[in-house]
């Protein structure tokens, strides 16, 4: 996911990806780095250094918007210790035993809390099998009259994820099914909103 903060790219990083495993046959295996590990030997070169001067927060919102897209994406998907709740590689301690101790301490925390980054990542996991996502069919979607060019659509067999890489909320249709969301989603009347730096599952039979 070495890529710049916008749908192009994005979707260029997935197509090399998509391709290069296809030439042997191989499911790819996705690792989804958190933003603020993307420097030195690991940028992606094309002098878009979001990574290194956008906010810490929104660096954390958009670390966990990718990472509920590579959730979603066919193959393997693989979670540094941490990742799976929300830990900051800053506050990761060097030793593996206190490692696990933190990561345990917070997992216990998060467990029955509606939202955190365990209970989403948990729920994207279920949804994920349940949906036989890692051998689904796979197409990116464009001209839906609802989703601007600036937010990433990509339809995994009968799940349409966004990722609104824009800078403004993104309204859903009428009675659109939110199967994840990486982040709380706000409401306008009978419409979802999904704000920036936020990844969407939708049931596609409800947003087509």
């Amino acid at each position: 996911m070495l890529s710049r903060w916008d749908p192009e790219s994005i979707t260029d990083a997935i197509t090399v990806s998509l391709r290069e495993h296809d030439r042997f046959g191989a499911a790819p295996a996705w690792r989804c780095l958190p933003s603020y590990r993307l420097v030195g030997q690991t940028n992606p070169g094309d002098g878009s250094r979001w990574f290194e001067t956008a906010p810490v927060p929104e660096l954390h919102r958009r670390a966990k918007a990718l990472q509920a897209l590579a959730l979603a994406l066919p193959g393997s998907v693989y979670l540094r210790q941490g990742d799976e709740v929300g830990l900051p590689d800053a506050d990761k301690p060097t030793d593996p035993l206190a490692l696990a101790e933190l990561v345990h301490a917070r997992a216990a925390s998060q467990g029955t809390q509606f939202g955190s980054p365990l209970a989403t990542v948990r729920h994207a996991t279920y949804v994920r099998h349940e949906h036989h996502l890692a051998a689904a069919p796979f197409a990116f979607v464009q001209g839906l009259d609802w989703c601007p060019r600036d937010v990433l659509a990509v339809l995994a067999r009968d799940v349409l994820v966004l990722v609104n890489t824009s800078t403004r909320a993104l309204m859903l249709p009428q009675h659109a099914e939110v199967l994840l969301s990486s982040r709380s989603l706000g409401q306008d009347g009978d419409n979802l909103i999904v704000p920036p730096a936020t990844t969407v599952w939708a049931a596609a039979a409800t947003v087509a």
